[in-house]
């Protein structure tokens, strides 16, 4: 009797899945169509695509059954899944299924376009950047450019950092100083750094709802500022401010002569244009807020050099490191100790750091830990506007020490054992096995979803790489029992 009820459902699959996969490609090719992109530049077919890869995403996101997109190539697995749920919960999902096929196809189809697209684009070298020539996938879209190398797009991203910091900290300090000028001795000096605080945050939270005058007038009753600070072009400066306020990264300003018309603005007492000007108002707001917490007197302005913090910081880190080395090898001494004891010790201690590694709020720092430039890169862009320095310092020394006390168990095991076999994951095989998982179960909706994000979060480790390849096998265990 299953076996006649296995061979009905069958018959209807069939025909369900090879008509809704040739419907699937005719609707993503008469999509992809109807862009008429055909007439259009290179630049403005990869805007197009990106922003239609964005919708499509979020709509595969607030997808119900994204497991029949993941796995619409594989016709066994969407059997399982689809009869599974009609014999045990009847559910009858054709809709869902011809759905999800029709995304998936759009996904390929859009993917494979954008990325064909991209490499019509002429290389584009640190030097082009330099020469201020304009790339909209660096720019617009913030991300590294097919004709970039990753050399080349890191030194982008450290020279756009460093005169970023240059800048906001330039500003910043002349807000300051300019403050401790204006502030009078007949008017308590807490008050007066109050109203400079309200005021700088009714100017954030308000921005977008005031006019143009409105929102020059309340900058102008900031001491900070110079009788000559406004900028030639209000209403421009007012729609950039917005901008930031309202989320924009504003990635498109950050060129080599943008910077250089900042500077000279700051240089003249007059504010930049945002994105600076609103970091180095941010960064001016933490040092009169550090006054009224006591961290520093008025006339004490903030002298934090990130990179003398990196390098201290950094120093720390090994120095933690070299200790927990070292007390490793006191409470375990390898005399008198089975090589099977001391390698059970080390891949407990390894389990040990993968625990703590998975609690880092900022993973990137281990990411990036190979470049010495590159880490100090990220760390000076996330302490320049000196919020959070306290956790950012921390996290950097804890990094340094997860890595060398990693670097050293696993010299210890290939030292003990010349046998030891290095860690390895096959991306097509993983998938394999997860559709082995679901071919033998009843596909639970809850279940599903937990399984393709820990596929998502796997494939997408292991294509960055950096996180150590121990770590995500073992990730991968606590997941899968």
């Amino acid at each position: 009797m299953t076996t006649d009820i296995n061979q009905q459902i069958k018959l209807h699959f069939t025909p369900l899945y090879q008509s809704a996969g040739e419907d699937a490609q005719k609707q993503a090719v008469l999509f992809i169509e109807n862009l008429n992109l055909t007439d259009l530049g290179t630049e403005q077919q990869i805007k197009i695509l990106h922003q239609e890869l964005h919708v499509l995403k979020q709509e595969i996101d607030d997808f119900e059954y994204q497991e029949y997109i993941h796995f619409a190539a594989y016709e066994i697995v969407i059997y399982k899944i689809y009869s599974a749920r009609l014999l045990f919960n009847r559910n009858k999902e054709d809709e869902s299924i011809k759905k999800a096929f029709i995304l998936s196809a759009r996904l390929n189809c859009l993917t494979q376009l954008y990325e064909l697209t991209q490499t019509q684009l002429p290389p584009f070298t640190f030097v082009h950047f330099l020469k201020d020539k304009n790339h909209i996938v660096l720019y617009e879209i913030n991300q590294r450019p097919v004709g970039t190398s990753p050399e080349d797009y890191f030194r982008i991203r450290c020279w756009q950092t460093r005169r970023k910091v240059e800048c906001v900290s330039l500003e910043a300090r002349k807000f300051s100083e300019r403050f401790e000028r204006m502030v009078t001795s007949d008017t308590n000096l807490t008050d007066q750094i109050n109203s400079e605080i309200q005021l700088l945050e009714y100017i954030f939270k308000n921005a977008t709802q005031l006019t143009t005058p409105q929102f020059i007038t309340a900058l102008s009753e900031l001491k900070a500022l110079s009788a000559v600070a406004m900028p030639e072009n209000e209403k421009e400066f007012h729609e950039f401010f917005c901008k930031f306020i309202e989320g924009d990264t504003m990635n498109s300003s950050l060129c080599p002569l943008y910077f250089k018309s900042s500077l000279k603005a700051i240089e003249a007492d007059i504010l930049s244009n945002a994105p600076i000007c609103c970091w180095a108002f941010i960064k001016y707001d933490r040092w009169l807020n550090d006054i009224i917490e006591g961290k520093m007197g008025l006339k004490e302005l903030s002298n934090m050099h990130s990179d003398f913090l990196f390098d201290h910081t950094f120093d720390e880190g090994i120095l933690r490191s070299e200790q927990g080395i070292a007390e490793f090898k006191e409470k375990y001494p390898t005399e008198g100790c089975t090589i099977d004891t001391y390698q059970s010790i080390i891949f407990d201690e390894l389990n040990q750091i993968r625990l703590k590694y998975n609690q880092l709020e900022y993973p990137d720092y281990y990411y990036y830990l190979n470049d010495r430039e590159i880490v100090k890169n990220y760390f000076v862009n996330n302490c320049f506007l000196n919020i959070d320095i306290e956790k950012h310092t921390e996290e950097l020394r804890q990094v340094i020490y997860l890595y060398e006390m990693y670097t050293f168990l696993m010299d210890e095991l290939h030292r003990i054992n010349d046998k030891a076999v290095e860690p390895f994951i096959d991306g097509f095989f993983l998938d394999a096995q997860i559709i082995d998982l679901i071919t033998s179960m009843v596909p639970d909706p809850d279940l599903m979803a937990q399984l393709l994000e820990m596929l998502a979060t796997t494939t997408s480790q292991l294509k960055k790489g950096g996180k150590p390849l121990f770590f995500i096998i073992e990730d991968l265990k606590d997941a899968l029992y």
